[in-house]
């Protein structure tokens, strides 16, 4: 199975997940619900985020060589 394959079926599987998920909060409680659910969703990816973030070290700045000229 390719990566491409996963990761589109993990695309379809979050946004069939973020609909039933936000169609069941609109019909219970209204626009009021379906932003808490979508709000619920983006912090939970943040966090996720955030968590998976590679820390990095900046690497050390070099001068830069003189640039040459053209000998005439």
């Amino acid at each position: 199975m390719g990566l491409t394959t996963v990761y589109m079926t993990t695309y379809f599987l979050g946004g069939a997940l973020g609909t039933a998920t936000g169609t069941a909060a609109y019909a219970r409680y209204g626009w009021v619900g379906a932003c808490a659910i979508a709000a619920g969703f983006c912090s939970i990816a943040g966090l996720g985020w955030l968590g998976a973030r590679r820390r990095e070290q900046p690497k050390p700045i070099r001068p830069e060589a003189p640039a040459r000229t053209a000998a005439r």
